[in-house]
């Protein structure tokens, strides 16, 4: 459209020549031009869709007016206005309106500018992450962004608030308390603690645990999930505490080792203090001073058991090498286990073990009858260990490692049963009695430990010699330029300096003054906003923007140094740059952020699909979804492929649940507890409807509500995401529509009653056609060629039954007829210019966070036409958006 129109000559009446200032009166010929074909339906009393062009005078610097002739060069350009059934004027007097219109809106209406960009929730914890080296996550209760124009990071919807300032404060606190941990108070008086084998707690929540056997605590797990802990003790003051223990063997075997071994803190941060080899089933006793952390305990565990690495609940690649190792150690074992089961018949007709259970008993019933028929296998004196042949240990290894059906493995049936055999025929470590004493001595913990690394981190190591008061300006003017992301300026660092030196002399110590200092810089604006309108859009900025578009981070220290010398401001260096950020791993969460906002794919888990429309509907069909949509487009990005790819790709990417389930394609497995989250690359016919965004169930779901489908909000996003021909927003007293197709009427009944009002039809003469066209899509992205009827059935069921068929046929304004999506997905590839226009437009505006103006939507489509004309991809298109001059300005 913007190309078409500036090269249109200007018959008449010299509009081009015309230049208008705020207020000046409308050229002759604007005004006979609406005067004419315009004012029966658009003057002052009528308005029809709150359009009055009953004016005068034409005032650009006004942005209602400049909004206004915006929508009136659309609707004249895309031929809408005047309506067909009303009189229409020369081409002539239409180009000559629109080029005078275009060159106006470029010339005369003041540009849009991004003013006081504050960092959006996402860009803040990331910034706090990456600048100072924390773990960081936003504290809860931390308010939400507000949403415009689709994405949270645009810079007009990015208000400050009250609650959001009280909310900086306290992240700030959180953050420096890292850096500058508060005072510890005194040790607690040293205390003697006595554990009982009956108060220590252990093994794992979900599988076996260790067990209190003769008096004792039997340890025949390894690893931290089958431990021990003193559940009795917990550590008052981090200090040194004396441990002492006594343990013995259980059954030892002959030439293996057996360790105990000591450890302490949280998983999976642990602290080994000390292992001990235990040599005798006599009474064995060991003492050791250790460091132990506030609140933390101790943990005990076998770590050279046999039972090592076989875990009921984490099973890992190296399992089926671990049950091969144990049963080959055990052969009485193996040969227990082989007369637990029968031979079947396999898929290939092989004949594979199987456990034998009565029909339809539980999952907690299965181990029981496993455990009750290893304790009577084990106890037989006849037991024949001669079967326990390699032959049959790979045969039990496949039954074990096998799918109980339901996508659990097999596993679970048996491990307990394991376990019990080491409480009564060894190896195992008996633990008679435990003493936990202190703490005799304050000791430096981990949060000691982390801030010291912290503050070395932000400062750097204080070089030999250097005064106290360089050092402090040293360490500040570190501390402003990562907090910054430039070079602070003097006065900045002369101004912390002086906060330093007030806090210090009023009887802080320095560790409380860089505390308040930390603070004080992380509620400043030159860190919560990443433009503020105090200062020139430099080349700091330009890093800002491009870092935070594609990495949702600051800028890096090779794109900062760029910005410091001056080369970013060249475009080979800005695309350079570009680049190397597309090809990080920090671009995987642009991937994320820009498609889950720009598809909408983010609203997915909160929406709750209906369950008569799946009854298998899981997290795994909603997370796939999601995941289909940003692996569809990292490759688009990744790979450049054509910008008609995104409406009719010959791939796209899937899981188990998502491609059998609801695309029905062939050679997907049937879901199960290994495959649900596998995302799988698969192709697809390019005149097939699954794929590509027209063919998403993920963005149906996200544009229906989880029960019916919604025509219209479907229409107008596909105008809004795809076309680039938003609709404008419903007048007030237009009511909402229920699209609920469960009755006898269709969806086409409830619409043609709604747009039969005068005020309704023109905007749905736009969305209709779109959402009618989408109608085999339901609800949550199946295709349907019928609609449901639901009855209520006996007993309060509900019955689904067939009803009247999806008509899905359409035309669109043009009149292109419509059959169904895929004509849809043909009018748009035809329309390519279209949908990569609006795509340079959704770029811009989550790259800048503002919405361009008439000119820079001008110049981004000339940029899209460009990289169309030269056959380019989605990268060249990114980069162009990148390296427009709109970018790189304010």
């Amino acid at each position: 459209m913007f190309n078409r129109l500036t090269s249109l000559a200007l018959p008449l009446l010299g509009l081009a020549s015309v230049q208008v200032t705020a207020a000046e009166p409308l050229p002759e010929a604007a005004l006979t031009f609406f005067s004419n074909y315009c004012l029966d339906c658009h003057d002052s009393s009528s308005a029809k869709g709150e359009i009055n062009l009953d004016i005068a005078t034409a005032a650009w610097t006004k942005p209602d007016f400049a909004r206004l002739m915006e929508r009136v060069h659309q609707a004249i350009s895309k031929g809408e206005m005047p309506p067909k059934k009303k009189q229409r004027p020369p081409q002539a007097d239409s180009h000559a309106l629109l080029a005078w219109l275009d060159d106006s809106l470029v010339r005369q209406v003041p540009p849009h500018r991004t003013t006081f960009r504050r960092l959006s929730r996402a860009e803040y914890a990331s910034t706090i992450r990456k600048t100072l080296g924390i773990q960081f996550v936003l504290p809860p209760g931390f308010p939400e962004d507000t949403l415009s124009h689709g994405f949270d990071n645009v810079a007009e919807a990015l208000v400050l608030s009250p609650p959001l300032l009280e909310a900086y404060a306290e992240s700030a606190a959180l953050v420096a308390d890292q850096f500058f941990p508060p005072p510890k108070p005194p040790l607690p008086p040293s205390r003697l603690v006595r554990v009982t084998p009956q108060g220590m707690s252990g093994g794992d929540a979900y599988g076996p645990k260790n067990l209190i056997v003769d008096g004792r605590m039997r340890l025949a797990l390894a690893g931290y999930h089958g431990s021990t802990t003193a559940a009795q003790f917990e550590a008052k003051g981090s200090g040194v505490y004396r441990i002492k223990l006594t343990g013995s063997a259980f059954k030892p075997e002959a030439g293996q080792p057996m360790t105990l071994e000591i450890v302490s803190g949280t998983y999976p941060n642990l602290r080994k203090l000390m292992s001990f080899p235990i040599t005798s089933e006599k009474t064995q006793e060991f003492t050791v001073e250790a460091p132990i952390y506030d609140g933390h305990s101790v943990t005990l565990m076998f770590a050279d058991s046999p039972n090592k690495g076989i875990n009921a609940n984490f099973p890992t690649p190296k399992l089926p090498d671990e049950l091969r190792t144990r049963l080959a150690r055990y052969p009485r074992l193996c040969a227990a286990l082989l007369t637990l089961h029968d031979e079947v018949a396999g898929a290939d007709g092989k004949a594979e073990l199987s456990l034998r259970f009565p029909p339809g008993v539980s999952f907690e019933t299965k181990k029981v009858i496993v455990i009750r028929g290893m304790e009577q296998a084990m106890a037989r004196s006849d037991l024949d260990t001669s079967k326990a042949t390699n032959e049959n240990i790979e045969r039990l290894v496949e039954a074990i490692m096998a799918s109980d059906g339901s996508g659990n493995f097999k596993l679970h049936s048996y491990v307990e049963s394991w376990i019990r055999q080491c409480y009564s025929e060894g190896p195992a470590i008996d633990i008679h009695a435990l003493e936990i004493e202190g703490p005799f001595a304050p000791v430096e913990d981990d949060r000691d430990q982390l801030a010291r690394r912290l503050q070395m981190k932000l400062f750097g190591k204080r070089p030999p010699k250097m005064e106290d008061a360089a050092w402090l300006e040293a360490c500040v003017t570190r501390m402003l330029r990562a907090a910054y992301r430039r070079d602070a300026a003097p006065e900045e660092t002369r101004r912390l300096l002086s906060q330093l030196a007030s806090t210090r002399a009023g009887g802080g110590s320095l560790d409380d003054a860089f505390h308040l200092a930390l603070r004080t810089v992380l509620i400043s604006p030159h860190f919560l906003y990443r433009e503020t309108a105090d200062r020139s859009f430099d080349s700091y900025e330009l890093a800002a923007r491009l870092s935070y578009m594609l990495t949702q981070g600051p800028p890096d220290e090779p794109l900062r140094a760029a910005a410091g010398d001056g080369s970013l401001a060249k475009p080979d260096t800005l695309r350079s740059h570009a680049t190397r950020l597309l090809t990080s791993a920090d671009a995987a969460v642009f991937i994320d952020s820009f498609t889950s906002q720009w598809l909408g794919t983010r609203a997915l888990p909160s929406i709750m699909p209906d369950p008569s429309l799946s009854r298998s509907f899981s997290s795994n069909h909603s997370t796939g979804m999601a995941q289909e949509a940003n692996l569809f487009v990292a490759e688009m990005l990744r790979d450049n492929l054509p910008l008609t790819d995104f409406i009719k790709p010959d791939f796209t990417h899937v899981n188990p649940p998502l491609g059998h389930q609801l695309y029905k394609l062939p050679d997907i497995p049937k879901p199960d507890r290994r495959n649900s989250s596998t995302m799988m690359r698969v192709s697809l016919p390019r005149d097939g409807r699954p794929g590509g965004l027209l063919g998403m169930a993920g963005v149906m779901m996200a544009t229906a509500n989880g029960v019916d489908t919604q025509p219209v909000v479907r229409g107008k996003w596909v105008l809004e995401n795809i076309l680039g021909d938003a609709p404008p927003p419903p007048p007030a007293s237009v009511p909402a529509i229920t699209p609920d197709t469960r009755g006898a009427k269709t969806i086409r009944d409830l619409m043609k009653a709604h747009t039969s009002e005068e005020k309704c039809a023109g905007c749905h003469k736009k969305l209709d056609p779109i959402g009618f066209v989408l109608e085999n899509y339901d609800a949550i992205g199946q295709w349907r060629d019928v609609y449901p009827i639901h009855t209520a059935g006996p007993k309060g069921s509900t019955v689904i039954k067939p009803g009247p068929p999806v008509d899905a046929t359409s035309t669109m304004p043009d009149g292109t007829p419509l059959k169904d999506v895929l004509d849809l997905k043909n009018y748009v590839v035809a329309h390519i210019d279209q949908f990569s226009g609006c795509l340079a437009e959704k770029l811009f505006l989550y790259g800048t966070g503002r919405v361009p103006d008439y000119a820079e939507r001008k110049s981004l489509h000339l940029a899209a036409n460009k990289v169309l004309q030269e056959k380019g991809g989605f990268r060249d298109l990114l980069l162009a958006v990148i390296e427009s001059e709109a970018f790189r300005t304010r």
